[in-house]
């Protein structure tokens, strides 16, 4: 009977051990290093609305061109702060969404709460997460400073705002909200972290979170139920003489890999190896 007890007590203790290690935020001097490391550069394949950034590709990009969304928004929605910016690519399509939305459903709920982050203020809200979550929670639903996807300014997250009372609830894509799952990418969205795909993005279900990548693009993924990650994937085995082929609003596409900059038809770097062409 001592020895399961002892057993006991051991096994206690090492759970007490692992929870105290997990709430151990990450030293400020580790953050520090992080930020420091993101260096930017204007080099093409990191900069486009394809860039995969993720725990294994940081955003390296400093030429996004950014505007403020409040100054250029639409009545269609609500907004956290008049602070958020994106890059000025998706501000037109995200208030097209957004107007569509209201417009076949009849509600105006939908309260853009964040878009464009600075590494310093992704460093604040990941030591945050660390101190109130710990350590397991937040590696699977925040992204290291330097690799969140919100520094390329092309993602936005959403809440329900309740005009009548004030308050605000998550957003879960549900019911009404389902809407977006199935039209987003007529404005070039998609669902960036979805619930089936946590094991090759990293990061836990996020129904709020949509990233502008372009119709063709959005369509394709939404259609064959893939996230960016196997879609960039995809596209990197696709070669000039045999690519992607692609039909979209009567128009068909031709999507392909290549690790020189392309000199014509449109197309954005991919973040780490090269560009993604569509003609």
């Amino acid at each position: 009977m001592k020895h399961i007890i002892r057993i006991a007590a051991v096994v206690l203790a090492a759970i007490v051990v692992f929870a105290v290690l997990d709430r151990i935020p990450v030293a400020v001097g580790e953050l520090s290093d992080i930020a420091l490391s993101n260096k930017v550069t204007t080099d093409g394949k990191y900069s486009g609305s394809l860039v995969l950034v993720n725990s294994e590709h940081r955003y390296r990009n400093s030429g996004e061109e950014l505007v403020n969304l409040y100054e250029n928004k639409t009545d269609s929605f609500y907004m956290g702060t008049t602070e958020i910016e994106l890059q000025k690519v998706a501000v037109k399509p995200l208030c097209d969404m957004l107007d569509a939305f209201r417009e076949e459903t009849g509600l105006k709920k939908i309260n853009v709460i964040s878009g464009y982050r600075s590494v310093q203020s992704q460093q604040e809200i990941y030591r945050q997460k660390l101190e109130l979550m710990g350590r397991i929670y937040t590696k699977s639903h925040v992204q290291t400073p330097g690799f969140s996807e919100h520094h390329t300014g092309l993602c936005v997250d959403f809440s329900i705002y309740n005009a009548d009372d004030g308050s605000s609830t998550d957003f879960d894509a549900t019911g009404e909200y389902e809407w977006f799952l199935k039209n987003a990418w007529k404005y070039g969205f998609v669902l960036r972290y979805p619930e089936n795909k946590k094991d090759i993005t990293g990061i836990s279900y996020e129904p709020w979170h949509f990233r502008f990548v372009g119709v063709p693009h959005a369509y394709y993924m939404t259609e064959n139920n893939l996230c960016l990650e196997e879609y960039v994937g995809l596209i990197q085995s696709k070669t000039k003489s045999e690519p992607l082929k692609l039909t979209c609003g009567g128009n068909t596409y031709k999507v392909w890999h290549s690790e020189k900059s392309p000199k014509s038809g449109s197309f954005s770097g991919d973040n780490y190896s090269g560009y993604i062409v569509l003609k």
